[in-house]
């Protein structure tokens, strides 16, 4: 986000967020306001009130632990290389800016 424009790909619908830190601050409110209407309380979120797919990884690849909306979007696997594109394996942030 930070070297392209993407937002007149968007829907009304889409946030885009340039900065980890803006995700963690969306995350947090989003998944918040989702555990109170749910009856939960300010000091504890489930993985249930997070509204986006996320994956909780070991250090090996092993999937952990997941949102809800992972089941609507992923098939089941065990492994997150198993549900990431080829090319991305090993990926790494050490391209030229």
């Amino acid at each position: 986000m930070q070297h392209y424009d993407l937002t007149g790909y968007g829907s009304t619908q889409t946030v885009f967020i340039n900065e980890i830190e803006q995700f963690e601050q969306w995350l947090f409110e989003n998944a918040l306001k989702q555990s109170l209407v749910s009856g939960g309380n300010m000091t504890s979120l489930s993985l249930e009130a997070i509204p986006v797919p996320l994956f909780i990884v070991d250090k090996s690849g092993q999937i952990i632990d997941f949102t809800p909306s992972v089941t609507k979007m992923f098939l089941p696997v065990s492994d997150i290389a198993d549900i990431i594109d080829k090319d991305s394996i090993g990926f790494t942030n050490d391209y030229p800016s």
